[in-house]
C-alpha cells in the first residue's frame, strides 16, 4: 500500500490553509483507501510552545490511518530558473511518499534550480510547486497540474487566479511565473520567463 503525505505550514503558532489540507487528506484516503471516516487534523496536530514561534513545517504520513506526525524548522530554497521536461506518463495525483517519478525528473534538470513538467504538450508543475503564470489578461495556473495543491486552491477560490491550458511554445506571452506551495505564496518565488529553458 502507497502511503501518502500531508505537508503543512505552522506560523507563529497558526496552522495554514488546516481545512483545504484535511479536506484534501480525507479525500484522498476515500478515494485511495475507500476510508469513509474522516480525520481532524485540528485534534491530531497538537503544537509544542516551541513550535507556536517561527516557521514550521508539519509532515503528515498517512494511508487508512496516519502513521507519523513530523514537526521540523521550515528552511526556504530559492529557485531561480527551471528546465522544462517532457514526461507523458507521470502520474502525482495524490501526494505520495515514493516521490520516485518526480525524482528521477529532476535528475534531468541539466544546472537549473528546478524543472517545468509538461505533460501531452501541456505545462503542469515544478518538482515541488504548482505554477502561476501572469499576463496582461491576469494570473494563470494550468488547468492540469499533477498535483492540485492547497495554495493553488485557496487562490482559485479567491477568484485571484483562472485555470487555462498552457502550452511550453505561449511562455514568450507570459511576463512572469511565480512558484507556489504550502509555503510559497503567490508572489514570494518569482522566475524570470527567459530564466526558463525549454
Amino acid at each position: 500500500m502507497c502511503r501518502l503525505v500531508e505537508t503543512l505550514k505552522i506560523e507563529e503558532g497558526r496552522i495554514c490553509n488546516l481545512s483545504l489540507h484535511e479536506e484534501r487528506l480525507n479525500r484522498s484516503r476515500y478515494e485511495r483507501f475507500h476510508c469513509f471516516d474522516r480525520i481532524s487534523l485540528e485534534s491530531l496536530l497538537i503544537l509544542s510552545d516551541e513550535q507556536r514561534s517561527g516557521l514550521w513545517r508539519c509532515r503528515i504520513l498517512y494511508d487508512i490511518n496516519v502513521h507519523k506526525v513530523e514537526f521540523s524548522r521550515y528552511e526556504s530554497k530559492s529557485v531561480h530558473t527551471l528546465q522544462v521536461v517532457y514526461a507523458d506518463e507521470v502520474e502525482y495525483q495524490y501526494k505520495y511518499e515514493n516521490r520516485s517519478s518526480i525524482d528521477s525528473l529532476f535528475l534531468l534538470r541539466n544546472g537549473k534550480d528546478d524543472i517545468l513538467i509538461v505533460k501531452k504538450g501541456y505545462l503542469t508543475d515544478c518538482s515541488t510547486s504548482n505554477v502561476v503564470l501572469e499576463c496582461q489578461d491576469g494570473l494563470f495556473t494550468p488547468r492540469d497540474p499533477l498535483l492540485r495543491g492547497t495554495m493553488r486552491a485557496s487562490l482559485l477560490q479567491s477568484g485571484r487566479v483562472q485555470e487555462r491550458d498552457i502550452r511550453p511554445e505561449e511562455l514568450s506571452h507570459f511576463h512572469a511565473m511565480y512558484l507556489i506551495n504550502a509555503f510559497r505564496q503567490l508572489g514570494t518565488m518569482k522566475i524570470r520567463i527567459e530564466d526558463i529553458f525549454l
